[in-house]
């Protein structure tokens, strides 16, 4: 269930590494909307695209599970200053994500 978020920093389309995911899942992007009094995402990697809800944890930090490829995977997203730090757990491995804002079009 997610909660009710308004997170304006978690929005628009970002480009993404984790250098130490497994081949194939290192690169892709991620797309935040805001709708609804919550936050959705949109991650593309590769040819496979998944979505998840955001729920906010604390003050600037926010949190969304998805399933991948047989593996649960934990995002935890901390905002500041417009910039975006993250972390990806999976499979008892934690991952920094590093994340860049998209240029518009």
């Amino acid at each position: 269930m997610a909660l009710s978020v308004n997170a304006q920093e978690l929005n628009g389309k970002w480009h993404f590494e984790v250098t130490d995911a497994p081949y194939g899942y290192q690169t892709g992007t991620v797309e935040f909307k805001n709708a609804d009094k919550r936050v959705t995402a949109k991650v593309n990697i590769g040819y496979d695209t998944f979505t998840a809800d955001i729920q906010k944890k604390k003050e600037n930090t926010y949190v969304c599970h998805m399933y991948i490829e047989g593996s649960n995977v934990n995002v935890t997203f901390i905002t500041k200053k417009g910039k975006i730090k993250a972390t990806a757990e999976a499979n008892g491995m934690v991952m920094d994500v590093k994340l860049t804002r998209a240029k518009k079009e």
